[in-house]
């Protein structure tokens, strides 16, 4: 990062460290280190301990004394459920607010959104629910769902492949294209139970 950013570094944005380390193990195939031996021991004890026992455990390492293998993640991920601007999904009595709606921020999100989309965004939100309950006491019925098909774990499977090779650590207008055309061809889940046969376990 120092090579590449000069000017800031490691202090570079997060997405952009995440691509960075993603194309450097895709072309290489090194493995990336995170070096943590230069925090002081006051650091180690009042601010990390937690850190230091969970790598301990977990990997086998000290991080005061040796550098820890990483591997690149998606940044963030949010944004994905479409609303208007009164926080309605597409689902009748289903709203959506903070970091999932698509209303306030792109996919890389910067702090002053992310309240924004909590605070302001639920606030919203609620007032449209009570609103819309007000104006019409009739439950919601499963019977005025949306009637979506396939929860297989195949499925589920293959839905993953599909948004991870689109929406991934790599986005662009091709990937992204590419990836909402195969989802196009595929069944939805229906939420509701998907998430019945998740708790079910």
């Amino acid at each position: 990062m120092e090579e590449k950013y000069p000017e800031l570094g490691n202090l570079m944005p997060r997405d952009v460290i995440s691509r960075e380390m993603f194309q450097l193990t895709k072309d290489s195939g090194a493995q990336v280190y995170l070096d943590m031996k230069g925090l002081s021991k006051q650091i180690w004890k009042e601010k990390l301990a937690d850190l230091r026992e969970e790598i301990r455990y977990y990997l086998a390492i000290d991080p005061a004394k040796e550098p820890i293998p990483v591997s690149p993640g998606i940044h963030y991920f949010m944004g994905g459920i479409f609303i208007d601007r009164a926080h309605r999904t597409n689902i009748p009595g289903l709203y959506a607010a903070g970091e999932c709606a698509c209303q306030y921020h792109g996919a890389n999100r910067l702090g002053g959104n992310s309240t924004l989309g909590a605070i302001y965004g639920g606030m919203i939100a609620a007032g449209t629910a009570i609103s819309e309950f007000q104006e019409s006491h009739e439950a919601l019925s499963q019977d005025n769902a949306p009637q979506w098909a396939s929860n297989s774990p195949v499925y589920a499977a293959q839905l993953g492949e599909v948004l991870l090779s689109g929406l991934g650590i790599l986005r662009d207008a091709e990937r992204l294209n590419n990836a909402l055309s195969q989802l196009e061809q595929m069944p939805a889940i229906n939420p509701i139970d998907e998430k019945r046969r998740i708790f079910a376990k």
